[in-house]
């Protein structure tokens, strides 16, 4: 066996250096409680972190920035993912550096907050019951041409006067959110946004909509690979029942 010399293990120790982010970052969005407002950071900061140039892993740097552009290419386009990392307290818009796209994730925000009151008006205008009368158990028609004069024609303008005040309303709920400072980066920002509902009722309804888990796989695998390890060869014996509740127990034994 050939021995390993200075420069190897140097060079090995450069390598460790390189991919403990990958492994750090893979772990806490791949995690149950994860979040898609995280997405954004994480590629940007693998991103800063490669594009420093280092003797001997050169190339293996500019291969993994290649590989993250490939994989994450359109991302930062991503309406979705501006939005879910803008209402996050962590991050907000501190995470774009330049003044256009700051403002271009607020205004995403802003039209987010906008198509859900709408969503909302439109479902609260519905009407909840519908029952079908026979034609002639119906009385009489009500003529709607009144509707149009009078005191009705005040309508228009009343809808288009509440309609700006929610508009206003959303615009001062983003100025003071994105104005207060930014929240540690170990706390729990759905927590936050618990604790601060009363003051962005409007918000909040969307941060509920957009910071959602991420769509992965490893924790079902995870839960496979749990379920594989308690019924092996060596424990067939276990009944299907008591095998379910082994697994229930040990994917909850944090909340235990």
């Amino acid at each position: 066996m050939q021995h390993i010399h200075a420069q190897n293990w140097t060079l090995m120790g450069d390598v460790l250096m390189v991919l403990r982010p990958f492994e750090e970052l893979t772990r806490e969005i791949s995690a149950e409680n994860a979040c898609i407002c995280t997405v954004l950071p994480a590629v940007m900061l693998l991103k800063r972190h490669n594009e420093t140039d280092e003797h001997g892993i050169k190339q293996m740097k500019t291969r993994l920035l290649k590989s993250l552009e490939d994989r994450f290419a359109g991302s930062e386009q991503n309406s979705h993912l501006v939005v879910a990392t803008s209402l996050d307290p962590r991050y907000k818009a501190k995470l774009w550096v330049s003044d256009t796209e700051q403002c271009r994730s607020k205004l995403l925000v802003q039209e987010a907050v906008s198509c859900l009151s709408e969503s909302d008006q439109d479902t609260s205008a519905r009407p909840t019951t519908a029952t079908e009368q026979p034609e002639e158990e119906q009385g009489p028609t009500v003529s709607t041409k009144w509707h149009c004069s009078g005191i009705w024609s005040g309508w228009d303008d009343l809808y288009r006067s509440n309609t700006d005040a929610v508009t206003s309303g959303v615009d001062v709920e983003i100025s003071t959110f994105f104005s207060e400072p930014l929240i540690p980066l170990r706390e729990d920002p759905l927590q936050w946004w618990k604790t601060d509902q009363q003051q962005f009722p409007l918000l909040v309804k969307t941060a509920k909509v957009y910071l959602c888990a991420p769509p992965t796989s490893v924790p079902s695998e995870s839960l496979f690979s749990t379920a594989g390890d308690i019924r092996s060869h060596t424990r067939n014996r276990l009944s299907p029942i008591n095998s379910e509740h082994l697994v229930f127990l040990k994917g909850n034994a944090h909340f235990m």
